[in-house]
Formats: C-alpha cells, structure tokens, sequence
C-alpha cells in the first residue's frame, strides 16, 4: 500500500502569494517571513518522507517501504527547490522595484530641491544687483 506525499509546491506557491505580497516587504520582514516558511516547508517535507516511509515500512517490509519514502521524500523536495528558487527570485524582483522606486523618488526631491536652490541663488543675485544699481 503506497502512501504518495502530498504537492506541497501547491501549498508553497500559496504561502508564498500571501507573503509576497505583504507590505513587510518594503522594510526586508517579508523576505525574513519568506525564509522561514520555505524552511517550515522543507521540514514538513522531510517528516512525512519520514513518515510515509516508516508506514510504507509496515505494509511490505521497512527497508523497502522507508527507501521507498525516502525517494518520494527527496523528490518533492527537488520539486519544492524549484517553487523556492522562483519564490525567491520573485521576492528579490519585488525588493528591488520597491528600492528602485524609493531611489527614484529621492533622486526627484534631490533635482527638485537643487532646481529651487538654484532659482532661489539667481534671484538673491538679481535682488542684490537691483539694489546696488538703486542705492547708486
């Protein structure tokens, strides 16, 4: 009797939507939240290898059923480092637009302020030529 281990790339790829999405991720808590549930998952992935290979173990011998478990265990977790490495390149694209964004706001104050330093320097100039050319 086989006992097959549940996708949990499916339940990977939901996890990973909620958090993604999460405003944590703005300030680095959501990549933080991220790592942990991808090591969360990849702990349940090990334990029910474990499992499936000790029920497995039971039913038609437990050499053959805990490498039989063992083999299912090892390639969801292979399927599982797929979903991962995307969820983390996701997550990194996400950081670095939001990091972009804040570099573009910041540059927009910056030449915004510069232009009015400028205009304000030009006028203190005018004005001191005016009165100069006035108290003559």
């Amino acid at each position: 009797m086989s006992n097959p281990i549940l996708p949990s790339t499916v339940v990977t790829q939901a996890f990973a939507s909620v958090v993604v999405s999460l405003p944590d991720m703005q300030n680095g808590r959501g990549r933080d939240r991220i790592t942990a549930g991808i090591e969360k998952l990849r702990e349940e992935t090990r334990r029910t290898a474990t499992q499936i290979g000790y029920a497995e173990g039971q039913s038609e011998g437990y050499d053959k059923g805990y490498a039989e478990g063992l083999r299912l265990g090892r390639e969801e977790a292979a399927r599982n480092a797929a979903v991962e490495s995307q969820l983390v390149g996701e997550a990194l694209a996400q950081e670095i637009a939001t990091l972009h964004g804040r570099v573009e706001t910041e540059w927009q104050g910056f030449l915004l302020s510069s232009e009015a330093a400028m205009v304000e320097q030009c006028l203190g100039t005018v004005r001191a030529l005016l009165d100069a050319e006035l108290s003559l």
